[in-house]
């Protein structure tokens, strides 16, 4: 039986919590979907557990517009040294390519990877 873990998505329609709507980074995560992170990509951001996923949403105002997801990881699943501070699609490109042709990104461009983060690949979304 694979273990689950626990994704943040927006309540109303299931969309990756800080991204914008209309962002290519931006994915649905829709009950008895496979979600795959787009190319090039730190993969989708999960939380080991429940409780992780909960303690970093109640550092947001926005909690309440969101909530928590069961997903079965696809692919091995790596903890990332580092994440975007910014979520602006802009933002995410200009990681992207640094990460691409592994040019040091400034320490002040990147931000401190959450506890209890991990990316996988894909995911399928059970709830």
């Amino acid at each position: 039986m694979a273990k689950y873990k626990y994704k943040v998505v927006k309540s109303r329609n299931n969309t990756s919590c800080l991204i914008n709507a209309q962002s290519e980074f931006c994915l649905t995560y829709e009950k008895d979907t496979t979600v795959h992170a787009p190319e090039g990509t730190l993969g989708i951001m999960v939380f080991h557990t429940k409780s992780e996923a909960k303690f970093w949403m109640s550092g947001w105002e926005r909690e309440r517009y969101w909530k928590i997801k069961r997903v079965i990881p696809i692919g091995r699943g790596k903890t990332p040294e580092f994440i975007c501070r910014e979520v602006l699609t802009r933002h995410l490109r200009n990681f992207y390519i640094d990460l691409k042709y592994l040019v040091k990104i400034r320490k002040k461009d990147r931000g401190e990877v959450i506890p209890g983060t991990i990316c996988y690949p894909a995911v399928f979304v059970v709830d």
